[in-house]
């Protein structure tokens, strides 16, 4: 759940922007300027809190993290691991190119039957998806679809940390 506050006062406003995450009380600032750099798919995904992301403070995440985007209009940060109370965390296992065919085969290879799917810059229906995925395994795994450019994309992940 996303609470967001903003006050306003004449002599005391900043250009801080501020994100704190409960209850871990960790908070993050910055000035929401700088800009995070772009680059290939790491061994983590970072999925941001949604207050980093509301407060523009992503790329100030990504310095922290020592991570990149993937896409320069999607949120979701890649990289080594990083310990992180402003993110969680999933273990890249393998990036395809979205097809349900090809998903489905990948996550029964895992034995996979507990999904936590993600989305950013994906139109895909998430429950009609997991309904035609018809998984039955006992393992737990994460599937983050996304896009890179124009090019959907699917990244299998371990659980989420």
């Amino acid at each position: 759940m996303l609470v967001e506050l903003a006050l306003y006062s004449q002599g005391l406003a900043t250009a801080t922007r501020r994100a704190t995450v409960l209850p871990a009380g960790a908070t993050l600032t910055g000035d929401g300027a700088q800009v995070a750099p772009v680059g290939e798919i790491g061994d983590w995904l970072y999925d941001p809190d949604s207050a980093v992301v509301r407060a523009h403070l992503v790329a100030e995440l990504a310095a922290l993290l020592g991570a990149r985007l993937m896409d320069p209009h999607i949120a979701y940060l890649t990289g080594p691991f990083v310990e992180t109370a402003f993110a969680r965390a999933y273990p890249i296992e393998e990036v395809a190119p979205f097809s349900l065919k090809k998903l489905r085969s990948a996550l029964r290879a895992r034995d996979i039957g507990r999904l936590t799917i993600l989305k950013r810059g994906s139109a895909v229906d998430v429950e009609q998806l997991r309904r035609d995925l018809r998984l039955t395994g006992s393992a737990e795994g994460s599937l983050a679809l996304t896009r890179i450019g124009s090019r959907p994309i699917a990244l299998i992940c371990g659980p989420g940390q």
